[in-house]
């Protein structure tokens, strides 16, 4: 979904605008409207809930004074512009822009009331796309104010006037370009496009977009701190976008008993290996000591519980993870160590050196052959050799054939005759 940084009500409106003008030539327009009116986008206050859940009363931003904005002068100049505009799109669309351009104090300062009469009289009369780009702009303010008129008025502008696929346009284009947590999301807003969603599903509109609706439904319950719920959605997020998902719940300020039932749902909600970066991102956000008093209360499997632990004791590595790999083995639970091999990886990637006087001081064992196996294939591209040789130290033959064929296959890749040469031997 990780998701460019564009306000999420203005998003909106510049997808409304894809669908009109298609091609190359559209998708330009459409950037210049955003950056214009970004310029000058104000939203409302988004504070959030301290909880795992939020269930408030969201609060209109107040408008400035509409008194320089007058409703019939605006639709006068608007015609005289378009009664006297070029024939070359191109034209129109550059006068129609510094129109706009030149008219964002006034829109700034209009009352919604003004807004949306100037909006009914465009709406009344679609003679031409071009009013339809300058009414997205109108709703683009009011949107501010008055969420749930311009999200009711982008919909039926969607089922009404543009008909080829709307739900699934605006989607993909949100899930490409959504900002999770802008300014621009006012807790209103959030809970009003969470309604059209209900609504949307219900109608029968969102039939085979699951990725798409999960990306939007994840970061709306991100701002407005329904962890759990967005947890929920990650079942149904794409791969490429999981990792950043993962990575917005972590950086997520909540309280500790907040965070200890965040990572219990995350624990069963995701696979091993993305959970273990979860809890490590986890930790660089909390920091060490209170992950790992997270850790400590969660009631979790012991294979979770270690790759937790392996990821908490792997974040911000420095001089202080020799002392959080002690701590690491003695707060193992399952006995086959298997989340030490990719804290070793981790640390060998930052510090290799380090890990390696780590592993030197390491008794044999279960411990020991589980951090080599995470070790020496994460140096093989920097020194095959001693990568081949930290293997056949394992105990284990079963780990010993597997870290071996990782370590030749990655040596291969950087030195395919060194390689070669030690394997015929």
């Amino acid at each position: 979904m990780k998701r460019t940084n564009l306000l999420l009500p203005l998003i909106v409106i510049s997808t409304t605008i894809a669908l009109i003008w298609q091609g190359s030539r559209i998708r330009e327009k459409e950037s210049e409207l955003l950056e214009m009116l970004s310029r000058h986008g104000k939203a409302s206050d988004s504070s959030k809930s301290n909880g795992l859940t939020k269930d408030s009363s969201p609060k209109r931003a107040a408008r400035p004074s509409a008194a320089a904005f007058d409703p019939d002068r605006f639709l006068t100049e608007l015609n005289s512009l378009l009664d006297g505009a070029e024939t070359d799109p191109r034209a129109v669309e550059e006068s129609l822009r510094m129109f706009l351009f030149k008219s964002k104090d006034k829109l700034a300062s209009a009352s919604p009331k003004a807004l949306k009469k100037t909006c009914d009289q465009i709406e009344a009369d679609w003679a031409s796309h071009e009013k339809a780009f300058v009414w997205l702009a109108l709703v683009s303010e009011i949107v501010k104010s008055d969420p749930a008129w311009a999200i009711r008025g982008i919909d039926r502008y969607h089922k009404t006037i543009v008909k080829e696929q709307p739900i699934e346009k605006m989607l993909q284009y949100l899930g490409k370009n959504g900002t999770l947590g802008s300014s621009a999301w006012s807790p209103e807003y959030a809970a009003e496009l969470g309604k059209w969603f209900d609504t949307a599903n219900a109608d029968g509109r969102l039939k085979g977009l699951a990725e798409e609706v999960a990306g939007m439904r994840f970061d709306l319950n991100i701002f407005s701190g329904n962890l759990l719920a967005a947890v929920e959605q990650l079942s149904h997020l794409p791969e490429e976008s999981l990792s950043t998902c993962l990575e917005d719940l972590a950086a997520s300020n909540r309280a500790p008993s907040d965070q200890r039932h965040l990572v219990e749902a995350v624990a069963v909600a995701v696979s091993a290996a993305d959970f273990q970066d979860f809890t490590r991102a986890l930790s660089q956000h909390a920091g060490f000591d209170s992950a790992r008093d997270i850790l400590a209360s969660a009631k979790l499997t012991a294979e979770r519980h270690d790759l937790a632990a392996a990821g908490i004791a792997a974040a911000d590595i420095g001089p202080q993870t020799g002392a959080r790999a002690d701590w690491l083995i003695a707060t193992l639970r399952d006995k086959d160590a298997g989340a030490v091999t990719g804290f070793a990886a981790a640390w060998t990637q930052a510090a290799h050196k380090d890990t390696a006087a780590w592993l030197a001081g390491l008794p044999a064992g279960d411990i020991r052959d589980a951090a080599v196996a995470g070790f020496a294939p994460a140096i093989a591209s920097l020194d095959g050799a001693t990568a081949a040789k930290w293997v056949l130290t394992l105990e284990d033959p079963s780990l010993r054939a597997s870290a071996m064929d990782r370590v030749h296959r990655e040596w291969r890749r950087h030195e395919p005759e060194a390689a070669a040469e030690f394997f015929r031997r």
